[in-house]
């Protein structure tokens, strides 16, 4: 027996609140931390390499996740991914590009993979993401991530900057000017962090990297790159008609080492992925 009363429901108010994404069109989604000013209040200053890994590999999940999945660019609190349904005329949209659905589904993935990451840290503190999805046209995908490296790079220079002078001393201060204090005291921005810490990471594939500078051509490269990648790959699967199942993934405590036991100079704190390999 058909419910008529939910089937008037559903056309009369829930359908036309159904916004839907343009078709062949790259769509953008980013992923923001809430409050994270407040959520990072008592972590390592300026950076802190737990926070730095536990977004990589919670931004690994949802590519994991996410079809038609690019390219991916992590820094700070947030996240943005790029992904398109036109590999060949057969491919569909993740979630029909219905926004809502879209939006929501990429900000749970990232906020149960952050917790988990979290709570290997031994923080139990929630956190949580917020997300948003749009169009862009596929000659402005170079563009906006370029917009949100240069983002990391001013904010990464100021955050180090902070370390040594006061918020009045570096106030109203250029990027150059700023360059020029910490000379000054024998420190050098370029040098003294990492490349995380420096340019943020891209994500292409299961690759995760670092040494991608805020300039454009080096990020068309790599976007130009991530699309041929994605479709060979779709090439290969559709000529290949004896593949065997996917092995299903290792869960993801198994691939992150709990604090205490991650090697290098920058501390303890929470080992990416396995299949995210580093220049």
């Amino acid at each position: 027996m058909i419910n008529l009363l939910n089937k008037r429901m559903q056309s009369y108010y829930e359908e036309p609140a159904k916004h839907r994404l343009t078709r062949r069109t790259p769509v953008i989604v980013r992923v923001d931390g809430r409050a994270f000013h407040t959520f990072t209040r008592n972590f390592q200053k300026p950076f802190d390499q737990r926070l730095i890994d536990a977004m990589i590999v919670s931004a690994t999940e949802v590519v994991g996740e996410m079809q038609g999945f690019k390219l991916a660019y992590v820094q700070s609190d947030e996240a943005s991914f790029v992904m398109t349904d036109y590999d060949t005329l057969l491919t569909d949209p993740w979630f029909g590009y219905v926004k809502s659905k879209v939006e929501t589904i990429t900000a749970s993935i990232m906020t149960a993979a952050f917790a988990r990451c979290m709570r290997l840290a031994n923080i139990t503190q929630p956190a949580h993401f917020d997300a948003r999805a749009f169009n862009i046209p596929a000659d402005d995908v170079a563009n906006y991530f370029l917009g949100r490296a240069k983002d990391w790079h001013c904010n990464s220079v100021s955050m180090y900057a902070r370390t040594f002078f006061t918020n009045m001393e570096l106030m109203d201060k250029r990027i150059n000017d700023v360059h020029v204090m910490l000379h000054g005291i024998g420190h050098n921005w370029s040098t003294d962090l990492s490349d995380e810490e420096k340019n943020g990471s891209f994500l292409i594939g299961c690759e995760s990297r670092s040494d991608v500078e805020p300039n454009y051509p080096s990020i068309a490269a790599l976007w130009e790159e991530s699309c041929e990648e994605s479709c060979a790959t779709t090439k290969n699967q559709n000529h290949d008609t004896s593949s065997e199942p996917v092995e299903n993934e290792n869960d993801l405590e198994s691939n992150i080492t709990p604090i205490g036991s991650r090697n290098g100079a920058r501390g303890n704190g929470i080992q990416p992925r396995s299949d995210v390999t580093k220049p």
